[in-house]
């Protein structure tokens, strides 16, 4: 696969248990892609450590080599919206004033899509009030293009672009 930032979830799926990609190799571009992007976008603000992440693909690729493949989303980077509990990662609903609130559990949606193999790589950013349909400057990191439109700053910078590619991931659980 020459560029495993391009296909569409579905596809992505299939090359990763079909072994055609390894988790490594997806996880070692999306974050090239990352460290290449967000720095104009700022659409990610809690990036994991890269070495844990490379780490833990590597371990998703150990279970496919012994026939074991969690769910669909096995190997899959993922980034939750700051407004979702992530075990150990940093979650501020977009509020200075939660800029130091640690989870100590996954929300029933992050538990979810590990249980299906994902692996949370970080959080995009999210407005102050939870606001979904609109940042502004008050967030408490604040996109680096917050008249972008109508494209939020994840979807401009691809980071991941099959996370938004696939309709129930678009909307954090706050805006339903």
């Amino acid at each position: 696969m020459a560029d495993p930032t391009e296909p569409d979830a579905s596809e992505l799926a299939h090359a990763i248990h079909r072994r055609d990609v390894s988790c490594r190799d997806v996880m070692l571009a999306y974050l090239a892609r990352i460290d290449r992007l967000n720095p104009r976008v700022n659409a990610i603000v809690s990036l994991q450590d890269q070495a844990r992440l490379v780490a833990q693909a590597d371990a998703h690729d150990a279970e496919l080599a012994r026939g074991v493949h969690a769910g669909w989303m096995h190997g899959f980077p993922i980034a939750v919206k700051d407004l979702v509990a992530t075990a150990g990662i940093r979650t501020t609903l977009g509020s200075p004033l939660l800029r130091n609130f640690v989870p100590v559990e996954d929300s029933i949606m992050v538990a979810r899509m590990k249980a299906a193999g994902a692996i949370v790589i970080g959080k995009t950013n999210a407005p102050e009030s939870v606001s979904v349909r609109r940042h502004t400057t008050r967030s408490s990191v604040p996109p680096a293009m917050p008249t972008m439109r109508p494209r939020p700053a994840a979807a401009a910078a691809g980071v991941p672009p099959w996370r938004l590619r696939s309709g129930w991931f678009r909307l954090p659980m706050a805006a339903t």
